[in-house]
């Protein structure tokens, strides 16, 4: 028998946004969205059980429970896009001189 693989998942009321980890993310998703007013959207699940460093990253943002406020997850996805943009610039950059 196969064992599921933990993911960690990002789930978004539009104001907040949950960290949790899940076997079966969009489960966990469905039955979040029973108890909750306002609709929920997967934003992102990431293999493995890295809940507790995001908990940890983003703790002064925590609202309540496992619930932080979406800027700081969005703010920390722009930084980590800008530095692998310019990683992958610094690369381009570095083949294009070897190629001359």
């Amino acid at each position: 028998m196969m064992t599921a693989t933990v993911q960690t998942y990002f789930i978004s009321d539009g104001s907040s946004i949950k960290i949790g980890r899940s076997t079966n993310p969009l489960k966990r998703l469905r039955s979040l969205q029973t108890a909750h007013h306002t609709p929920l959207s997967l934003v992102l699940t990431l293999d493995g059980d890295r809940e507790q460093e995001f908990h940890t990253r983003f703790a002064k943002d925590k609202h309540r429970g496992e619930w932080f406020a979406i800027q700081c997850f969005l703010a920390s996805r722009l930084w980590e896009t800008l530095d692998e943009a310019r990683r992958l610039l610094d690369v381009r950059e570095r083949e294009n001189r070897g190629a001359r």
